[in-house]
């Protein structure tokens, strides 16, 4: 199997409500809970105005390639899209920056 892959969602400046759980998705499979995979780990920290979460994905292959969203109830919400290729180098993912609605890609390769 392949590499762990660490994406990281930061929701910053949260003015008139109280931070909540971020919820990470696959498409429309969300991923905090999730069991059927395996190796998948969410951990989340809230902060005075915002919060900060990682979404661990170990041993990733092509089959984990998608649209994955981060999103903090109606407040904020990014996506990624992530292209996992087998291949003889890897590429470090960039961080997930919440801002409003937008996509970023990143495209990893597998050792």
């Amino acid at each position: 199997r392949g590499s762990t892959i660490k994406l990281k969602c930061m929701v910053e400046d949260i003015v008139g409500e109280q931070p909540e759980y971020i919820i990470w998705k696959k498409g429309n499979r969300m991923l905090n809970y999730d069991t059927e995979r395996g190796g998948i780990s969410v951990r989340t920290d809230l902060l005075a105005n915002g919060a900060q979460s990682r979404l661990h994905i170990a041993g990733a292959t092509f089959t984990d390639s998608g649209n994955y969203t981060c999103m903090m109830g109606r407040t904020a919400k990014t996506q990624i899209e992530l292209q996992i290729i087998p291949g003889e180098t890897a590429e470090q993912v960039r961080d997930v920056n919440s801002s409003p609605p937008m996509t970023q890609a990143a495209t990893i390769v597998l050792t």
